[in-house]
């Protein structure tokens, strides 16, 4: 079994991966390869394309790593499933449940 050296979280949308920040910083700060991450990544989640993806990546001594891609965050979903426009970025999830009521709200989880 590997050691572990570290561990990175990142937020990164999904397939669109590049070695500028937050991503580059992150990786590089602990010697891994970036570009390969990046490829990795992006052919991983090229299905979710867009979306806001929360990674896990887990470093090891031999500065190899492996990656787990968490599912989209439930605001972003949410907002997403409503169709909100990304201009309004002042639109939050309790704002929606405000205007529009908890049952619209949990209808979005079903479509």
């Amino acid at each position: 079994m590997k050691e572990v050296s570290g561990l990175i979280k990142l937020q990164i949308k999904g397939g669109a991966a590049n070695p500028a920040p937050p991503v580059g910083p992150a990786l590089g700060s602990k010697g891994v390869n970036i570009m390969e991450f990046c490829k990795q990544f992006n052919a991983r989640t090229q299905d979710q394309a867009g979306k806001v993806l929360p990674v896990i990546i887990t470093v090891y001594k031999d500065k190899s790593f492996d990656f787990v891609v968490k599912a989209s965050p439930v605001a972003v979903s949410v907002l997403e499933a409503a169709k909100v426009p990304r201009d309004q970025k002042s639109l939050t999830v309790q704002r929606l449940v405000q205007s529009h009521g908890t049952r619209y709200v949990q209808s979005l989880k079903t479509r």
